[in-house]
């Protein structure tokens, strides 16, 4: 369990501070994808983990906070096709 909290803790400071750019977009996405699988394996053990994201003041554990997560993916992901076209 510890390894599957620290490993999402880097993937979500990775893609963080990845910089913005075409040649980054996949890797961005991929990361994205990556982190939504871990938050959704974090909360399926038991007792479940959840991940709170101070910047957004989001707790996965509400799940409003899920569905505003997937919007806020959305959006980034909309926004970086508008970026690269």
């Amino acid at each position: 369990m510890d390894d599957v909290r620290k490993n999402a803790q880097e993937r979500a400071a990775r893609l963080s501070s990845l910089p913005v750019g075409s040649s980054f977009e996949s890797e961005r996405q991929k990361q994205k994808a990556e982190l939504v699988r871990q938050i959704d394996e974090l909360k399926s053990l038991e007792p479940p983990v959840t991940v709170f994201f101070e910047q957004e003041n989001l707790d996965t554990v509400l799940q409003t906070s899920g569905i505003i997560l997937f919007v806020l993916a959305m959006v980034a992901e909309e926004e970086s096709h508008t970026k690269i076209a």
